[in-house]
């Protein structure tokens, strides 16, 4: 028996979800065998093994939600001036609130949140700091971004239906955290990440988050004929992605998967989570801990529900700068710890106390409820060192944890009453002292 083979160029493809929509509705037509969309080429092949008329192609196509026909050829920079005013209008906002925030004193009073992690109590209260502070940038970011190009493309769903994806996405992450929190705590440090590979993990998170943001704002329409996401196979099997067919599992999977996300926060609650020894305990450790995060991200991920028309379209491009914004916090992070940042434009006293130890030179330094003192260590270039920080307060947030990304890369858990010791030969130069989250807490000078 003959077949007959049809490609029509399609109009309105973003993603890969796109493919499955579209072949989800065309090989519903009696006759037709197979279909292939392919979005990087905008068409769909349609292998019919009978005659199958062009205008019931074209019609499954529509109430997929898409057109026949070929896709104009957008500019990457945008000649609107109704967009570019907005975004204008949305960076003097965040400017003046930016400022406001300074000026108030706001930016001190959350520097430093006494919470020693001695209980499931204070680990929620940690994650309710966390799901407002530092993994609102890392997670926060990505529900942000992804919650509002949903809602984006869907403008018809209610409010109730904008929200069911966060729910889920939530829930999945509770569950997942629970889960993977168990198997650290019997596993051990095995699974903990090095200092590296959270480094290049923040960097790939942060260029996503670029590619996020700089598609809401709107101002490179060329932008949003691309899209990230997983091959079409592998989104069918895992019933990731589908927009026209919303999927619960989808958003659970999403939220289960952020537990690997590099927020300094989890990481700090993941070593926890290691300390325990126990499936049971380290799940609970993560599970409260993604609990208290909760109401942080159901937050920023809902806002993008309750926005339509013109209110939208600002608030679009107001998500896409913060997206921006923590895009570049994240990238500065991850060079932190893969030792690429310079830390030249730093200042601060140097000085330290030196003591001879063999052919090592030892170096002393404290903790602090302060933080570290002193921040600026001098030491000799090209000469065995061993740093000794003795801790006088407990850590807090991704200081729980300590490292020299450049220098020494273990990750040294930072707790009242014990003695951090780094081992080091120093190049010429500044290195820098990180959090686990690659944010700056001092620096060493080899001279």
């Amino acid at each position: 028996m003959s077949k007959n083979k049809t490609t029509l160029p399609i109009k309105g493809m973003h993603c890969r979800s796109c493919e499955i929509v579209i072949v989800d509705e065309l090989t519903k037509i009696p006759g037709v065998v197979k279909a292939e969309a392919s979005l990087s080429k905008k068409e769909v092949t349609v292998i019919c093994d009978s005659e199958v008329s062009k205008k019931k192609l074209k019609k499954a196509i529509a109430k997929a939600g898409y057109s026949v026909g070929v896709e104009a050829t957008l500019p990457w920079i945008t000649r609107e001036a109704a967009v570019i005013n907005n975004f204008l209008g949305v960076m003097l906002l965040i400017s003046f609130l930016y400022l406001a925030y300074v000026f108030l004193g706001l930016d001190g009073l959350l520097i430093r949140e006494r919470l020693a992690p001695t209980s499931f109590l204070m680990i929620f209260v940690i994650g309710l700091t966390a799901g407002v502070s530092t993994c609102m940038a890392v997670v926060g970011g990505l529900v942000l971004g992804l919650s509002t190009r949903f809602n984006k493309a869907n403008p018809e769903m209610s409010t109730s239906q904008k929200l069911r994806p966060h729910f889920w996405f939530n829930l999945g992450r509770l569950m997942g955290f629970f889960i993977l929190g168990g198997v650290l705590g019997v596993v051990g440090g095995v699974l903990s990440p090095s200092p590296f590979f959270v480094g290049f993990f923040s960097i790939l998170t942060a260029l996503v988050m670029l590619f996020l943001g700089a598609q809401l704002t709107g101002l490179f329409p060329r932008l949003s004929q691309f899209s990230l996401t997983l091959p079409s196979s592998l989104s069918r099997r895992l019933g990731v992605g589908r927009m026209g067919e919303y999927s619960d599992k989808s958003a659970a999977f999403a939220g289960a998967i952020s537990f690997f996300l590099p927020c300094g926060f989890t990481q700090s609650m993941q070593l926890l989570a290691v300390g325990t020894g126990s499936f049971l305990f380290g799940g609970l450790t993560m599970a409260v801990f993604a609990l208290g995060t909760m109401p942080g991200l159901l937050g920023i991920g809902g806002l993008s529900a309750f926005f339509k028309g013109r209110a939208a379209a600002s608030f679009y491009t107001f998500a896409g700068v913060m997206v921006i914004v923590f895009s570049l916090f994240n990238f500065r992070n991850g060079l932190n710890l893969i030792g690429l940042r310079p830390a030249s434009l730093l200042s601060s006293q140097v000085r330290g106390v030196e003591a001879t130890e063999g052919e090592a030179k030892t170096v002393e330094a404290v903790y602090t409820e302060r933080g570290l003192e002193p921040w600026s260590i001098n030491v000799t270039a090209g000469a065995k060192t061993k740093l000794v920080i003795d801790v006088l307060a407990d850590g807090v947030g991704c200081m729980t944890s300590m490292t020299l990304p450049s220098l020494d890369r273990q990750l040294l858990p930072v707790r009242r009453g014990m003695k951090l010791e780094y081992n080091f030969t120093a190049n010429p130069g500044e290195h820098l002292i990180t959090c686990s989250m690659g944010m700056l807490h001092g620096k060493i000078v080899a001279i």
